[in-house]
């Protein structure tokens, strides 16, 4: 779904709000959202031509960098580096 959006294009798309908290960085209050994937999205509320819309919160959170996960290391290939045969 392209964001922003408002609530009732989210439900219209088949999201499905979950819970609503304040940033445990910035203190914004975001809600929680599923996605049709099942993926939980935090939003943030704002106004947008007036218009109350939904925009993701990694887009307006000063502190969203400090959310990233480290990425996994990759698990060594087995067929590079054989030791035998």
């Amino acid at each position: 779904m392209k964001l922003p959006a408002t609530h009732a294009e989210l439900i219209a798309a088949g999201w499905r709000p979950r819970s609503r908290r304040h940033c445990r960085l910035c203190n914004a209050t975001i809600e929680f959202w599923k996605t049709l994937a099942g993926k939980i999205e935090p939003l943030e509320l704002t106004l947008l031509e007036a218009k109350p819309v939904y925009v993701s919160h990694w887009e307006t959170c000063p502190r969203a960098g400090e959310f990233k996960r480290p990425e996994k290391k990759k698990a060594p290939d087995p067929e590079s580096g054989k030791l035998f045969g």
